[in-house]
């Protein structure tokens, strides 16, 4: 997806949310892979849940007042019963 994000004030920080996977995610801005950020602040390289909200801390790759490019590759890791699999939700 393309979105134009605006100007961001000095000092603070920009997160990507996801409402929700079934399986895993993994998030780019501009050609960059974004770490997760779980509640407890942790990162980690891949997202995995079900049903649950995902951050990722965009701050680095983000362009401000500018357009950006930010792919979502999402990954169903798992069959259920539904057949579901990848976003579940807004980002």
């Amino acid at each position: 997806m393309k979105i134009k994000a605006p100007q961001v004030p000095a000092g603070k920080n920009v997160y990507l949310w996801l409402a929700a996977t079934d399986g895993s995610a993994k998030v780019f801005v501009n050609g960059r892979h974004m770490s997760y950020l779980n509640a407890k602040g942790a990162k980690s390289d891949v997202a995995s849940g079900y049903a649950e909200p995902l951050s990722f801390d965009v701050t680095s790759a983000i362009k401000s007042d500018a357009e950006n490019q930010i792919p979502i590759a999402a990954t169903c890791t798992f069959m259920n019963e539904l057949g579901t699999g990848g976003l579940l939700g807004p980002a």
